[in-house]
Formats: C-alpha cells, sequence, structure tokens
C-alpha cells in the first residue's frame, strides 16, 4: 500500500506532467527540479533594468516598500496584487512586471543570503495565488514572464538555493506555462507591445523546452515576429511610431 509521501508525490506528478514532453512528463516533481538546477543548455542570461533593480529599492522590498516612478508605498503581507496603493496606474503595473525579481536574484548572486531568495518564492507564490491571467494587459504580462525567466536564470540556473522546494517549483512552471498559454491566444494586435510580447513567448520557449508546446511557442514567435518587422518599419528602416525610445527597444 503507497504511503502518504509516495501518493502525494504520484499526484503532483499527474498534476504537472502534462506540462511536459515526454520523458519529463513522468518525472516527480524532486526530479525536474534537480533537472533544471543541474542541467547544461539552454544557456541564456538575464537582462537587467538598473533602474527597477537598484540595490537599495531591493533592500527596502525586503520589508516590505516598494518604489516605482520615484513613488514609494509600503504594501501589506500578503500582497494585495489587485489594489493599487497610487493614483498613478503605471505604479501597479510595475509591480506586475517584476523587474525586481530580477534585482532579488541579482542580490543573491552577490550574496547568497537566503532573505532574496526567500522574498523571490514569497511574492511569486503569493502573485500565483491571488492574480488572474485577465487583470493587466498583455505587455504587462510578456514583461513578467521575461523577469520571471531572467529572476530563474539566479536562483535556479545559476546557484541551488534552499529556499526552492519542488513544491515551489512545480507551481513556479505551472503558473509560467498558464501564462505563456494566456499570452499566446490575447496578443496586442500590432507595434511594440505585440513584439514584447512574441519575444516572451519565444525566450520561454527557448529555456524551456522541457515544455511540451515550447517547439510550437517557439515557431509561432518567430513567424509572428517576421510578420511584425514587415508592419513596424518604414521603407527607409524607421519604426512606424516615430519614437526614439521605441528605436533603442528594436535594437534591443
Amino acid at each position: 500500500m503507497p504511503l502518504a509521501a509516495d501518493q502525494q508525490t504520484v499526484s503532483r506528478t499527474a498534476e504537472y506532467g502534462n506540462l511536459f514532453r515526454a520523458p519529463y512528463d513522468a518525472w516527480t516533481s524532486d526530479q525536474l527540479l534537480r533537472h533544471f538546477q543541474t542541467r547544461t543548455s539552454p544557456r541564456y542570461f538575464s537582462v537587467v533594468d538598473p533602474v527597477e533593480t537598484a540595490r537599495e529599492k531591493i533592500e527596502h522590498i525586503l520589508n516590505g516598500r516598494f518604489e516605482f516612478n520615484q513613488e514609494s508605498h509600503v504594501v501589506p503581507t500578503p500582497i494585495r496584487w489587485t489594489v493599487n496603493p497610487s493614483h498613478d496606474r503605471e505604479w501597479l503595473i510595475l509591480l506586475h512586471k517584476f523587474y525586481y525579481a530580477v534585482g532579488l536574484g541579482m542580490a543573491y548572486d552577490e550574496t547568497k543570503a537566503s532573505c532574496y531568495a526567500e522574498k523571490w518564492v514569497d511574492l511569486t507564490s503569493s502573485w500565483i495565488d491571488a492574480v488572474p491571467l485577465d487583470f493587466l494587459p498583455s505587455d504587462v504580462a510578456g514583461r513578467r514572464i521575461q523577469n520571471w525567466i531572467f529572476a530563474h536564470y539566479y536562483f535556479v540556473t545559476i546557484h541551488q538555493s534552499a529556499a526552492i522546494d519542488s513544491h515551489f517549483y512545480m507551481r513556479f512552471l505551472g503558473s509560467l506555462h498558464r501564462q505563456i498559454c494566456y499570452l499566446r491566444e490575447h496578443l496586442t494586435p500590432a507595434r511594440n507591445h505585440r513584439t514584447l510580447e512574441l519575444c516572451a513567448i519565444f525566450l520561454a520557449a527557448v529555456v524551456f523546452p522541457e515544455f511540451g508546446e515550447a517547439e510550437d511557442w517557439r515557431a509561432f514567435a518567430t513567424q509572428e515576429l517576421s510578420n511584425n518587422i514587415q508592419t513596424d518599419f518604414l521603407p527607409d528602416g524607421i519604426h512606424c511610431e516615430l519614437s526614439t525610445d521605441y528605436h533603442h527597444l528594436v535594437l534591443k
């Protein structure tokens, strides 16, 4: 007769197994975490926003204080993700984009202090618990997917933090998968937001080839990005929105 712990392991494998292609779909959550912590490919790196990942901001986040657009608020624990403490909607949008997750990863990389990994787990878990996929526009999801992957680089790919257990990691991968699937079906119709969103789908496909849909995501994103190039650039090569900031975005 299976022990309770064994039954729980089987249950988790069944719950998340449909996310992955063979042979990963038959692995336990512990095996999957170990795989992602020790695999040597694909190789990728984190892209950092120096303003949103500034160490002073990250230290304040450990105490529940978030600063965006030079406006600071202390948020409750757990965070009420759908309530904006600011009159500026962009403040809430930046909260949901998770740039600070990358900053937490950078701080952990430099110090190996567990508080940064624990905060990442806490914030990510509470977001998964509280926020519906359609809460904010698709470009916010695109940026969050990118930043979750960049944070993953520090906490899972190059380090094996004790704060990351298999239960959290499966929830993280499950949420990431749901966000990507939702984003694919709700892309912005055109322009730079669509480009950003497609890049997020492409990044996820490259970094997580173990996902069952990864090859399809990569092919889809590649084709749609190519289509976007045809509509986003004028004959002289200038981006159609005629914004220097967008020119920088395209070059990146």
